[in-house]
């Protein structure tokens, strides 16, 4: 539950960060553009927090068979929200891992129906992650 509500509220952060940029007039679109290096670095260490911290939620606190991925998924989607937010062409990229993790535990876990869906968004990435790419502003 915990995680449902925080994806509805990033959600609403990142519809509203997507939508305008700060200071800009209201009709002035954020752009997409390219992940820096030093923010790339700053994410890995976020990344890392979160999945340690919640690893050790899911193994101590929960019954989950799979804590090790089912926190590295939900670590990454948290900082491809942030990044997808700032409208950073690689937050495809780190879809497309969330989504294959994700692909196979929907599969190892017998809920192949899901494992196809997610197997399917990791296309959708795929074709997002190209488009964007033409698209990025050059910084």
């Amino acid at each position: 539950f915990g995680m449902v509500f925080y994806f509805f509220c990033a959600s609403a952060y990142v519809w509203f960060t997507c939508r305008f940029r700060r200071g800009s007039p209201k009709t002035q679109l954020l752009p997409i553009t390219n992940l820096r290096k030093r923010v790339a670095s700053y994410s890995l260490g976020v990344v890392l927090t979160i999945w340690g911290a919640l690893y050790y939620i899911l193994s101590v606190w929960t019954n989950s068979t799979v804590p090790f991925l089912d926190s590295l998924a939900n670590a990454l989607s948290i900082i491809a929200l942030w990044m997808l937010a700032r409208k950073y062409v690689e937050q495809w990229l780190v879809w497309i891992v969330v989504d294959i993790i994700l692909c196979g535990l929907y599969v190892y876990k017998g809920v192949p129906f899901h494992g196809v869906l997610y197997g399917a968004y990791v296309l959708i990435a795929l074709v997002g992650f190209r488009k964007w790419r033409t698209m990025a502003v050059r910084a």
